[in-house]
């Protein structure tokens, strides 16, 4: 979760920083993927615990 938290940070200091367009792709990108994998461990855990 902080990995999100940190990634967001990232993206709502893309305006007073100046930035390459691969740089907030990638950046979005990770966003999705800590995303993804926070909902499917999550799904797991609760699917262990039934």
């Amino acid at each position: 979760m902080a990995g999100i938290t940190a990634m967001v940070r990232r993206v709502l200091t893309f305006g007073v920083e100046h930035l390459d367009p691969i740089d907030i792709g990638m950046t979005l990108a990770a966003i999705l993927v800590l995303t993804v994998a926070t909902i499917y461990i999550g799904r797991q855990e609760r699917a262990d615990y039934y």
